[in-house]
């Protein structure tokens, strides 16, 4: 054991080095156990405390007031807060938010970057267990990552690699102070089931399962790591997203479905992550692009929109085309959408863009601009032809059919499309 928390000790050293770090301190046994720990290897004047009050038992207030008196006698600096009663049905991750929140104003109050947190072995074990009997990511079941970037600092958990056992000898040795939970002991929660059922016939199949579990964990994340890579570098090379004001990813859809089944879903996942879709919705819309249908138009939910056409398929936030509305009754310049612009002298309409210019005659003013709408037809040398058609047989992009304009007369019957030349 001795040796097990040295090394603790010296991974701190070397991860650590001169910086300035917030403990964040729940007076628990592995909390308290680090706290000692950290007091050994760094000057007291650079370590912080962060205590949070849950105010859910009897306790809280003598924990509480046990980690300021602690904090005062020993000369380290503490910061307590106090959670606000909770009317919600989750009040475990809605409290882990919060601490999270008031760890981070604390370390950007006193200008630290690494954050300390006492997570064990044997918090490691019942989270992958916990994960693999409520189902998660490939991330998700390999548990708890010993360091992780968040929000601009750094979260550490030199404790990970340590078994609860260690921990529980070491704090007897050293006769440290600390507090138990005694929610811990209830079997109200699933982690405590695990961790009183599981764990213990687990452990009697094999008494290296710390060793074992963190094996499997750091496989898990290498493998999660690489396939992350991968990800990142085919969406770089595959595909075009852009985010200014509207959501909208463009997927080369050969280079999409040479893919594996998993890699596929993992780069769907990872593109719509903000539109919160379930694995079942994920598979959905793979079964779809693999269709041979050339063209799908599938809204996937109220804030997306699934696209599948010629060499591609888009997501897009972008449902809807905005209506368009203008009378023009005089001559002039008029702006239009997307930095276009349409000059009206005598008869003669220029529809003007970056790509050049395309004259349109008109009989007489007033003219109307709007945008199509079902059913819209216009004249040809052939007879007559639905815009609609005319747009598709002429592979213009859904997108781009959505938000294309028709010149109208004074009756509201097309006489062009606006960029088109109709023979």
């Amino acid at each position: 054991m001795d040796s097990k928390l040295n090394q603790v000790k010296q991974n701190m050293i070397e991860t650590i080095g001169d910086a300035k770090v917030l403990l964040a301190c729940s007076t628990g046994i592995d909390s308290m156990v680090l706290l000692n720990l950290l007091m050994d290897i760094i000057p007291l004047e650079k370590i912080v405390i962060a205590h949070v009050n849950h105010q859910k038992r009897i306790a809280s207030n003598t924990e509480e007031a046990f980690i300021i008196n602690y904090a005062k006698t020993q000369g380290l600096k503490c910061y307590t807060t106090k959670l606000p009663h909770y009317e919600g049905s989750n009040f475990q991750n809605w409290a882990r938010n919060k601490r999270y929140e008031f760890f981070l104003n604390v370390a950007t109050l006193e200008k630290i970057k690494l954050i300390l947190l006492a997570h064990h072995a044997n918090d490691n074990i019942e989270t992958i267990l916990e994960r693999l009997i409520r189902s998660s990511s490939l991330e998700g079941y390999a548990g708890i990552r010993k360091e992780v970037s968040y929000h601009n600092v750094n979260l550490y958990r030199p404790l990970l690699d340590v078994s609860k056992d260690d921990i529980i000898t070491f704090a007897k040795e050293r006769n440290i102070t600390y507090f138990d939970d005694e929610s811990n002991f209830s079997n109200d929660y699933l982690r405590n089931r695990i961790r009183h059922n599981i764990v213990p016939f687990l452990e009697k199949e094999n008494p290296s399962l710390v060793k074992a579990i963190n094996n499997f964990s750091n496989t898990l994340f290498g493998a999660n790591d690489f396939i992350e890579n991968y990800e990142t570098n085919f969406i770089k090379r595959e595909v075009l997203v852009y985010n200014n004001n509207k959501f909208a990813a463009k997927i080369n859809l050969q280079s999409y479905k040479q893919e594996t089944p998993f890699i596929k879903m993992q780069v769907l996942f990872r593109l719509l992550k903000p539109f919160r879709l379930s694995k079942e919705c994920i598979l959905d819309l793979i079964k779809q692009i693999d269709s041979p249908k050339n063209k799908i138009v599938k809204k996937v939910n109220q804030k997306l929109l699934m696209i599948k056409e010629y060499d591609y398929v888009i997501f897009t936030d972008n449902l809807k085309a905005e209506d368009y509305y203008l009378k023009i009754t005089s001559d002039g310049l008029y702006d239009l959408p997307n930095n276009a612009k349409l000059e009206v002298k005598k008869n003669i309409c220029n529809f003007i863009t970056s790509n050049g210019k395309i004259c349109y005659n008109i009989n007489r003013l007033p003219i109307v601009l709007r945008t199509r709408k079902n059913g819209d037809k216009i004249r040809t040398k052939c007879g007559s032809v639905s815009i609609s058609d005319f747009l598709t047989n002429k592979k213009i992009p859904y997108l781009q059919r959505l938000s294309t304009l028709v010149l109208c007369d004074s009756d509201d019957m097309p006489v062009a499309i606006l960029g088109y030349k109709i023979k």
